[in-house]
């Protein structure tokens, strides 16, 4: 006889591999009025759906191909020995099939019911009886060594024992329960009543490390994530799992409905399912001494399931881990990470998105019912991995929609989706838009449709500036999982999951029809040209991004219609605009600028001069990298608002704009205008003046002025080939100022300088004017090598190092060439190595070269610090003990070190003499550097002694 225990489980491994997770074989005579029917229960109670023949083999309920089938797609077998199981020819088949699957690494557990396991094993007692009968039968005889042989690896398994004279069958049950739930928790077979996939991976794995915690208190933990991420998924798995370890458990779903009625009837739900009996109107914060003392007796797991902001977290929760016993856990999931924080929840995890690996798996199940995709459809399951971008929600609802249908029907949906998302997946992202006030839900559309990858300090200023309140609102939105947050070095950036992005472009759509066609954002250059080519009412448009790249209208008819947008708060003009500058000339004097423009991005901008407009007061950041312009504006603009101006690239500026009425000014950029040749002296005296960037100027000549703002952090003029004079008066209060003048024509330290101290950062030429710099001028500098001076640049070092100032840093990185940044070029640094000896030297070249032959085989461990692709040879080798902590080197397929590498990749040179000179450079430098280290060794020895 059989009981099979159905399941639609999978693990990250071999997800829903098996139909069933436990087959049972047992004697239907011995077992069925009473134990197992009690067992069939307790099943059910944790959520084991159960496969029963309620009248038995004899009655052909069921065929032995169909049995046979159900064997062999079952993961876990439980055997039910009991005193009559040997005399059914029907159970000794199964248990032959049974102990073959044992063979391929399933799990057996015998259960010796009313039986000694001696018995089993040694065949005696009422199964020697049963097989005399088996040896008598001219059927059965060939089969019983196959029988006994079964019979007895089985009874040699590690099982469990039942006196039916002595032991409680309730004990039994329990003991049985617990070990099925505990394989399938160790092979990561879960067990999911709603008959569904799931993928164990991190998500779950972290949560489940605490539920494993013996804990001396109540634990309360936090699944947080955005909508659809399967935070419900993982708690229905965590609690299916786990609530059998327990002497109560509860899982209240869709809390957000729940948070509705008044918090006394959850409560009574909550308190009626953990103690089995009917109670109304009660609170958690007033139980009755009773119901007080039965709660601190029962372990007990509770999962709130989709909790809002709402008397659930802030009331529930702290008095439950005031009544409950010691060692119980809560599980809140919710979208709202600050439902956790206000209920003081200790512990949160943050659903992340599915690994790809682990997406095409669930997909592939639901669409295929197979771990991977269906021949043919390879590309099309890309496709859509793609589009669900981690979500499991929607991975579910498109391989449930897409399962069965054509390969040209997929491609048809997958089409589809790019305009119009799916409704089953929006109306679940929708419910977080739903929740916000209106202020957020600006924020959020402003991020879909304008702000998505920007740097995040960038976008609170400009929201801050449209009265929107970014700090707290950017943090909100976070909190609900709608944007997140990614880092690069210091610079944080604002992210949106591409399904929300979508559902708030709906959104607008949406609006749009309601509100007469009037849309208030723009931001794809398809519906861009048909809104002005039909001539549609752009009143109301609050941001704009166009790609000039892909628009196919004439552009001036979007330059000349900004007048007509008074609400328009940012404005992105992206990629190369193609406008004839003399045949629209008379159209470009009607250019006009809303005044509401907070945030103007127009890069690349073909004009040579802005015509003479009031820029808007309002605006707070104006970039317009790589541009034509030669200036901005004539005449001092009152721009009380603007805190950040980007002209970097803009080769033709000749002119720095007078800024004086740029009074919240903070940053300004102005590197790599070839042209410019002065920067205007209004910049020094601006109040909140913080960054001044002029690095690869060629053309400037002086940085000068009489006064320079405290507020001045830091100063960037690296690569300025002609600048000759600096000159600006930095004052005492200018502690922890970054100063970077490593320009070849400066020759000698500014003496508006060398008082300072403090110094966050400071980069220069070497120099002998070095040797001026007084003690803890600065705790790290930058020295370039202009190749200019007439001494060994070594030997220059060795006197500079020993000087006070540079006794006192931390850190030392020098450059050899005062060129912008190429493919290939070499850069040291050096970390608290001031007391260098002669053996340290040796040990650092030894270890320096076997390091750089470690890098030249791919062996070794190169890191690119800029990550970009004008930097993409740079090589990190990194050179512990000795003082020496890390070092920049270029390193050739050769596996020797270079100063630079003039030849690109693939490049071969078959002039004998360049090649010569290519050695010699590489010979001379590697020299250079051995020299370097020694002299340093020898001046940091002596300055010991």
């Amino acid at each position: 006889m059989s009981l099979s225990v159905a399941a639609a489980a999978s693990s990250s491994q071999a997800p829903a591999t098996y139909r069933y997770d436990v087959f049972i074989s047992f004697r239907g005579e011995d077992t069925r009025k009473g134990f197992l029917s009690h067992l069939q229960v307790a099943l059910r109670q944790n959520q084991i759906q159960t496969f029963r023949d309620d009248d038995g083999m004899d009655k052909g309920g069921l065929i032995w191909d169909e049995l046979l089938h159900a064997i062999r797609n079952s993961n876990l077998f439980l055997v039910i020995f009991s005193e009559n199981y040997a005399s059914s020819r029907w159970c000794l088949k199964e248990l032959v099939e049974i102990m073959e699957r044992k063979n391929n690494k399933n799990v057996v557990i015998p259960v010796f019911y009313g039986i000694e396991p001696t018995h089993v094993r040694k065949q005696s007692g009422s199964y020697r009886r049963a097989f005399d009968k088996h040896e008598r039968s001219s059927e059965d005889r060939c089969h019983v060594q196959q029988w006994r042989t079964a019979l007895t690896h089985a009874a040699n398994l590690s099982g469990i024992t039942f006196d039916d004279h002595r032991d409680d069958e309730a004990k039994l049950i329990s003991e049985i329960v617990k070990a099925i739930l505990a394989h399938c928790l160790k092979n990561k077979c879960f067990i999911d009543g709603l008959n569904r996939p799931f993928i164990c991976n991190t998500n779950y794995t972290r949560v489940e490390s605490l539920m494993r915690l013996k804990m001396e208190k109540v634990l309360v933990i936090g699944i947080w994530g955005m909508g659809g991420i399967g935070k419900s998924t993982i708690a229905e798995a965590l609690f299916n799992n786990y609530s059998f370890q327990y002497e109560g458990s509860c899982f209240l779903s869709n809390s957000r409905e729940l948070g509705k009625p008044c918090l006394s009837d959850i409560c009574s739900r909550l308190l009626s399912q953990l103690l089995n009996q009917d109670l109304h109107n009660t609170n958690i914060g007033v139980l009755d001494s009773r119901t007080q003392s039965k709660l601190k007796k029962k372990r007990v797991l509770i999962v709130l399931d989709d909790v809002v902001d709402s008397p659930i977290a802030t009331d529930l929760v702290p008095g439950l881990r005031t009544c409950l016993c010691s060692g119980s856990i809560v599980i809140l999931t919710t979208r709202d990470r600050s439902v956790l924080t206000s209920g003081g929840v200790e512990q949160i995890h943050e659903i992340k998105q599915m690994s790809n690996g682990d997406s095409y798996k669930l997909f592939s199940q639901y669409a295929f019912s197979d771990p991977h995709p269906k021949a043919g459809y390879g590309e099309l399951t890309a496709r859509v991995i793609d589009y669900a971008n981690g979500i499991p929600l929607a991975l579910k609802i498109l391989g449930s929609f897409l399962r069965g249908k054509s390969v040209a029907e997929w491609d048809s949906a997958l089409k589809k989706l790019r305009k119009y998302p799916n409704a089953d997946i929006q109306k679940v992202l929708r419910l977080s838009y739903d929740a916000l006030d209106d202020v957020e839900r600006n924020i959020l559309l402003d991020v879909a449709c304008f702000f998505h990858g920007h740097e995040m300090e960038e976008t609170t200023r400009i929201l801050n500036s449209c009265d929107f309140f970014g700090d707290i609102g950017i943090k909100s939105l976070l909190d609900k999982s709608l944007i997140s947050i990614s880092s690069l070095g210091k610079y944080k950036y604002i992210k949106m999951h591409s399904l929300i992005q979508k559902m708030c472009w709906k959104i607008i759509h949406e609006e749009s029809s309601e509100n007469r066609d009037q849309q208030t954002r723009l931001w794809n250059a398809e519906e861009v040209c048909n809104i002005f080519q039909h001539k549609r009412d752009i009143h109301g448009i609050e941001s704009m991004i166009v790609d000039m790249n892909q628009i196919t209208i004439d552009p001036c008819l979007i330059l000349i219609a900004l007048r007509k947008m008074p609400k328009l708060r940012l404005l992105a003009l992206r990629g190369d605009i193609n406008i004839d500058l003399e045949r629209n000339r008379v159209h470009l004097e009607d250019f006009q600028l809303p005044n509401d423009l907070r945030y103007i991005e127009w890069d690349k901008c073909p004009l040579n001069f802005v015509p003479s407009i009031c820029w808007p007061q309002k605006l707070v950041q104006l970039s317009m990298r790589h541009s034509n312009v030669q200036k901005l504006w004539d005449t001092v603009q009152n721009l009380p608002s603007l805190e950040f101006i980007d002209l970097f690239g803009c080769k033709r500026l000749i002119e720095c704009p007078n800024l004086a009425g740029a009074t919240n000014l903070k940053i300004i950029s102005l590197s790599r205008c070839e042209s410019l040749q002065d920067v205007h002296p209004s910049i020094f005296s601006l109040r909140k003046i913080e960054q001044l960037k002029v690095s690869y100027c060629t053309s400037l000549k002086r940085l000068c002025s009489d006064y320079c703002s405290p507020s001045l952090r830091a100063l960037w003029a690296t690569g300025c080939s002609n600048l000759e004079e600096f000159s600006i008066p930095i004052i005492t209060e200018h502690s922890k100022i970054q100063l970077y003048l490593e320009s070849p024509t400066l020759s000698e330290v500014p003496s508006t300088i060398v008082h300072l101290k403090d110094v966050e950062w400071f980069g220069f030429n070497i120099s002998y004017s070095l040797q001026k710099l007084p003690q803890n001028f600065t705790s790290r500098i930058s020295l370039m090598d202009p190749i200019k001076h007439e001494d060994d640049t070594c030997i220059m070092l060795s006197r500079i190092f020993s000087t006070p100032a540079f006794l006192s840093l931390k850190e030392v990185s020098s450059r050899l060439t005062s060129e912008p940044p190429k493919k290939h070029y070499s850069w040291f640094g050096f970390h608290n190595c001031t007391k260098l000896d002669d053996d340290a030297y040796e040990a650092v070249l030894k270890d320096l070269k076997f390091r750089i032959e470690l890098v030249a085989n791919n062996d070794g461990y190169p890191h690119n610090e800029a990550n970009n692709n004008d930097t993409e040879d740079n090589e990190e080798i990194v050179i512990k003990g000795c003082g020496i902590r890390w070092m920049h080197v270029h390193v050739n397929h050769d596996g020797e070190i270079s100063p630079d590498a003039t030849d690109d990749e693939g490049y071969e040179s078959h002039d004998v003499e360049s090649r010569r000179k290519e050695n010699q450079k590489k010979s001379e430098f590697t020299s250079w550097f051995q020299r370097l280290l020694l002299l340093c060794c020898k001046a940091n020895t002596e300055e010991e002694i």
